[in-house]
């Protein structure tokens, strides 16, 4: 809206003769409605909330006008149309804007006035065109500042980021460590309790029979085949990558946390039977499952950002409910009595199962209890 500089007279504390009544009268006005809205302050000087300030118009005398005159007020670096509606002392005029409402009439001095004429439009559309080369300069600045933060979000998306170590070897059990949110299904956790029943509360014990089929990894690659249909090439890469770690994953645990203590013997059987074949290709979803219980405290040691921790999360949450949508494939029925515990250590474990014989004897704390895996 028009707020030309401070007149000398407003400065000096003293208002030009016939100002009170002048002044009088634009107040009343004020709740007047205009037929237009009040121009708008300049970009750069309202952005920071400072009034802009103007300057005398350059190069022009100083020159008295009558009232009635027509002529051309600087406010915020444009001339508006104006006309003179009282003289005051000292080159003070009190002004109306042509076409404005009378609450933004004003007392203005001389030098802030131009006569009306070729010379106050050939001023004008000066003024305009610095005014359309400075929001030029904004609208450049601004689109360069735009164009570097886009080129910095595209090199932040190109750059490497760390992959997750899959393979990392299992570490002791931390209770601080932060757990992944892997949520299981209902289902699934009463397929938990009862192999847990199986294993541990029934005499005789009913143990799974190995090997199984399908094998857990044999599972795993089910489910990956029917997610790369659905994909594309780059995350088909990355989908290959999560389930070659879960079946590492599975392989490193199965000895060391997975086993009741009731399956070691028959753990160190399948050693020595299958000696060529590491755990995923013998054992099934009933122990696939358990790693599920196991691998949120896993998980949560890898230091993954969150946002890679957001996309582990779904695809492991998505693998559980493919195997609870293929329960009667996944799980079997089909269990052997272990009607014996061995007294001593097979001697004629091949030399290939030597390492998975040595974590059954010394790992696997946790299913040593004979409780069930964390079902909840």
């Amino acid at each position: 809206m028009p707020r030309g500089k401070p007149s000398k007279a407003a400065k000096s504390g003293a208002e030009p003769a016939g100002a009170e009544a002048a002044t009088a009268e634009g107040a009343a006005a004020t709740v007047e409605t205009g037929k237009k809205a009040a121009p708008q302050a300049d970009e750069a000087k309202a952005g920071s909330g400072q009034e802009p300030d103007d300057e005398p118009i350059a190069g022009l005398p100083v020159r008295p006008y009558h009232e009635g005159a027509l002529c051309r007020s600087l406010d915020q670096g444009k001339l508006y149309e104006a006309k003179i509606v009282r003289v005051g002392a000292d080159d003070q005029y009190f002004i109306h804007y042509q076409g404005w409402n009378k609450k933004w009439d004003k007392w203005v001095h001389a030098t802030l006035l131009i006569s009306e004429g070729p010379e106050a439009e050939k001023l004008a559309k000066r003024l305009v065109e610095q005014e359309r080369r400075r929001k030029d300069a904004r609208e450049k600045a601004k689109k360069g500042a735009e164009d570097a933060k886009a080129k910095d979000r595209e090199a932040n998306k190109t750059s490497k980021k760390p992959r997750v170590d899959y393979g990392r070897a299992l570490e002791p059990f931390d209770p601080s460590a932060p757990e992944l949110k892997i949520p299981l299904p209902l289902t699934l956790k009463r397929q938990l309790v009862q192999d847990w029943e199986r294993v541990t509360q029934m005499d005789p014990q009913m143990l799974v029979s190995l090997p199984r089929s399908p094998t857990a990894h044999e599972i795993i690659n089910m489910y990956a085949e029917q997610r790369m249909k659905k994909t594309n090439a780059k995350a088909q890469v990355k989908i290959q990558e999560l389930y070659e770690g879960l079946r590492v994953y599975f392989d490193a645990a199965l000895p060391v946390t997975l086993l009741y203590a009731k399956e070691r013997h028959q753990f160190l059987e399948a050693c020595r039977r299958h000696p060529d074949k590491p755990p995923s290709q013998v054992y099934g979803g009933e122990h696939l499952l358990r790693l599920f219980t196991k691998l949120p405290a896993i998980l949560g040691r890898a230091s993954l950002a969150p946002v890679e921790a957001t996309q582990v999360s779904g695809h492991l949450a998505d693998f559980l409910k493919f195997m609870q949508k293929h329960s009667a494939t996944v799980f079997t029925d089909q269990f052997e009595p272990q009607l014996t515990q061995p007294q001593a250590q097979p001697a004629a474990a091949a030399s290939s199962s030597k390492g998975n014989e040595e974590a059954a004897s010394e790992g696997g704390a946790a299913m040593d209890t004979d409780a069930p895996s964390s079902p909840e």
